[in-house]
């Protein structure tokens, strides 16, 4: 059994454990990719959220991928025809980018997928924050009428003492 290499790396703020048959500089700038990627659309859409900027980010990265696939694949076409030595080398080149491009997007979605959870999970908890300032916005409302109809009562009980003395 092969070790897998361990890294955390930070994407939009975020602290992310890696584990990977790849090399820690590939994970690393995969990471960096990721992380630069996620904060040139956050620059230029400055009020969406998180997991807006994780799809759209991704968005980009999948067009990057099919576009870099078919240009992949023209140029696989291409060399086949010429079986030209140049063709061959662009289309490895192409191949070893669609597959970063493939790997960044994957990123991306499990980055994706954890900003989503944690979206839902804080929607839980703010619901329930919600649900407990409601009880207690009723409790003050009820102790004030219980304050209100004792201050009522003392006010009548003094009257009474007044007549009683006077």
């Amino acid at each position: 059994m092969t070790d897998k290499n361990k890294l955390t790396v930070k994407i939009y703020g975020n602290d992310y454990k890696l584990v990977s048959d790849d090399p820690k500089d590939y994970m690393k700038n995969v990471a960096r990719y990721v992380d630069q990627r996620m904060n040139e659309i956050a620059q230029n859409n400055k009020k969406f959220s998180s997991s807006m900027v994780a799809v759209l980010t991704a968005l980009n990265i999948a067009d990057d991928h099919f576009r870099l696939k078919e240009a992949f694949d023209a140029l696989r076409s291409e060399a086949s025809a010429a079986t030209a030595p140049y063709a061959f080398q662009q289309a490895h080149s192409i191949d070893v980018e669609t597959e970063k491009k493939a790997q960044d997007y994957e990123a991306i979605g499990k980055e994706f997928k954890r900003v989503l959870d944690s979206a839902t999970h804080y929607q839980r908890e703010l619901e329930d924050v919600k649900d407990k300032l409601r009880l207690l916005s009723y409790e003050l409302e009820r102790k004030a009428r219980a304050l209100d109809d004792s201050n009522d009562r003392i006010a009548e009980l003094e009257g009474e003492l007044k007549e009683i003395r006077g």
